[in-house]
């Protein structure tokens, strides 16, 4: 049940393309991996987690995701984009995936 590093950066990518708004929280990144089979069905509190500890190593190891906004309090909620390298990147892979097998987002990473 862990999101690789590469699948989260396709995720949070296409989220930012189809979907209008600033930044995506852990929660809908993991709605949309269930959706696209990079985890197993039903979003539960630890895949929720498993994708806030991929975000956290890329933001903190790879520089490729950044925290738009934090709301403080007992309920804090980051949002989460891509950095310009991280668009790079995304780019990269999309290009990659489309010559590969033809479609995008891929179905298997």
């Amino acid at each position: 049940m862990v999101l690789k590093n590469r699948e989260a950066v396709i995720l949070l990518g296409f989220l930012e393309e189809h979907n209008r708004g600033a930044g995506k929280t852990s929660r809908r990144v993991a709605k949309e991996a269930v959706r696209l089979r990079y985890l197993d069905p039903t979003v539960n509190r630890r895949k929720i987690n498993a994708v806030k500890t991929c975000l956290y190593r890329l933001r903190k190891f790879e520089g490729v995701v950044k925290v738009l906004n934090a709301k403080k309090g007992k309920g804090q909620t980051y949002r989460y984009t891509l950095t310009d390298s991280g668009w790079k990147y995304y780019e990269w892979l999309k290009e990659h995936y489309r010559k590969k097998t033809g479609k995008f987002p891929p179905e298997e990473v």
